[in-house]
């Protein structure tokens, strides 16, 4: 990409959007991100998640997508962790008998996951948040983003 002064500052902003996007795994008793959280909502806490409707778990790519995408841009091997302990925090909490599902309350170790309804598995989980994580754990993987473009669903097609 041709250089721009902006560059580095919005890279820095990606960077610490990421940052931001762990810390709401982490910070879960579970260690999943709610489908949606409210920012600076009350004093001592910079982040809540959104009661009672955004509890839920997903199971979404995107912010296994990102670390994927910085981690081949920078190397940093904090991106590889932060993939290793959300794999390990979805193994734990969404696993079920024919796959994975999504997980209600983030904030509830006890709540179990895949009940009634709710007992699928998205499309997009095996296409897109698997194959990212497995993608960062893979020192020898050959989907180089100088070489490919990943699709909407992760699915390499070779640099035109």
């Amino acid at each position: 990409l041709p250089p721009r002064p902006e560059r580095q500052a919005e890279f820095e902003l990606a960077e610490e959007l990421a940052r931001t996007c762990f810390e709401m795994y982490r910070r879960s008793a579970t260690g999943l991100a709610p489908e949606a959280v409210v920012f600076d909502k009350k004093e001592g806490s910079d982040f809540e998640a959104d009661r009672p409707n955004n509890m839920w778990y997903l199971l979404r790519p995107e912010a296994v997508e990102s670390f994927f995408i910085l981690h081949e841009l920078t190397g940093d091997g904090k991106y590889r962790d932060w993939g290793h302990h959300i794999f390990e925090a979805i193994e734990r909490s969404c696993y079920a008998p024919f796959g994975y599902g999504a997980l209600p309350d983030v904030t509830r170790p006890d709540r179990k996951c895949c009940v009634g309804n709710d007992d699928k598995e998205p499309t997009f989980f095996m296409a897109e948040t698997l194959k990212y994580l497995f993608l960062l754990q893979d020192p020898d993987h050959n989907i180089s983003l100088d070489r490919f473009i990943l699709s909407t669903e992760a699915h390499p097609f070779p640099r035109p």
